[in-house]
């Protein structure tokens, strides 16, 4: 999403965080994913993974989630979502997880075609809202 913002000039209106569901915390972005990025141009950074936390849901106007599993996870954690902050990045359905499938170039294609989708929601939902 941080690539997507920063590619339409608005990475000075987003704040962008990444957590999960699981307790994986210390973990660096997996291999298969960076190779990806690499030969797509798509740049990254090391980073220390974090677990998504229940005080967050305050802080922040949405969740963008892989899948079903992490829309639950994520809503139990939270506490709930009483706001309608959690959703599929997709919107109707899932990403795909190359953990499982093996097609980390698949997964690439559905996150960025999510993540554009979501950036035209969110500006389109905000279009009488001047972004700074």
């Amino acid at each position: 999403m941080k690539q997507i913002v920063f590619e339409r000039g608005l990475s000075d209106a987003f704040e962008i965080a990444s957590a999960g569901t699981d307790p994986d915390e210390g973990c660096d972005i997996w291999f298969r994913s960076k190779e990806v990025m690499d030969a797509n141009g798509i740049p990254w950074e090391s980073r220390c993974a974090r677990q998504l936390m229940p005080e967050e849901y305050g802080d922040w106007d949405m969740f963008a989630v892989m899948d079903y599993e992490n829309l639950s996870e994520a809503t139990r954690i939270l506490g709930g979502d009483p706001e309608g902050k959690v959703r599929l990045l997709l919107g109707d359905r899932a990403v795909g997880d190359p953990y499982y499938h093996g097609d980390f170039e698949r997964t690439l294609l559905e996150v960025r075609k999510g993540c554009v989708s979501l950036l035209g929601d969110i500006l389109r939902d905000n279009s009488g809202i001047r972004i700074v």
